[in-house]
This record gives structure tokens, sequence and C-alpha cells, in this order.
């Protein structure tokens, strides 16, 4: 689904709770990506802004572990403005160790609310098109 915020507001994205993940890993709350084994994972998540405004616009974009913002995870993307295209792909990725049950969340702040997390349903085609997700995470645990 589209997921579109307040501007300057600090929104947590959501995520499809049937998504396919390893096993020990699932989604809480449609927010809260949780671990069943302690350890530490690789987390990238993926999201597909689009831009309906006449001007470009910045999307802040961070991890929250366990409900505390994670220092010096955000980044920051211009999505371009409507004439220009509208629309970018934005990755966002860090190693973190997490203890049993812990979660992670990924946090969007939007300059504008005419900038949204993007989802495309599948094309029938032809050419038939796989459905594009809003936000897509990978976790994958390492050690």
């Amino acid at each position: 689904r589209d997921q579109q915020y307040s501007a300057n507001a600090n929104s947590v994205l959501s995520f499809d709770a049937s998504a396919d993940f390893n096993a020990g890993i699932t989604v809480a709350s449609s927010t809260q990506i949780t671990f069943a084994a302690a350890g530490k994972y690789e987390i990238n998540a993926a999201i597909q802004f689009i831009n309906s405004d006449s001007n470009d616009h910045d999307v802040t974009v961070w991890f929250r572990r366990n409900g505390t913002d994670i220092v010096g995870s955000a980044a920051k993307i211009t999505v371009p403005k409507a004439a220009d295209g509208g629309a970018a792909l934005f990755s966002i990725s860090g190693i973190e160790s997490f203890t049993i049950s812990g979660y992670i969340e990924c946090v969007a702040n939007f300059e504008s609310s005419l900038v949204i997390a993007d989802y495309t349903a599948a094309a029938v085609g032809p050419p038939a098109i796989p459905s594009i997700p809003s936000v897509r995470l990978s976790a994958k645990r390492i050690a």
C-alpha cells in the first residue's frame, strides 16, 4: 500500500506482515521487524518514493532499535519534482546487534506530504510485472 505521512513529522514506516523473511524474523504491529535469536544482523531497507509536487523535496530515513533511534543511521535523499520524473528508489543499510525479541523499525521524516512511499500493483501484462512494494526490508543474521 502507499504510505503518506504529515510533513516534518517522524513517521514509522510499515511492512507487509505477510513478507517472506528468514526463519526467526517476523513483522509485529506492521512496523517492527523482530528477531527470535540474539545476534548481529545485516539490515537493508529499500523505499520507492514518488513526489507529485512541482518542487524537489528531501526525505530523511533512519533505523530505530527497540524504540531508540540508532545514532549515525540516518541518510537523506532528495526526491525530484514531478516534472523531472518524480520518482526515486532509496536504500539504507546497517549492521546491528539484537537480543532475543529485539526489533528494528525504519523511520522517515518527509519534508512534504506530497512525497509518499509508493506501492504499485502487479501488472497482468503483457508484459507481466510483479508488484513494487512501497518499503522492502531484508534482514540476515551474520553472527
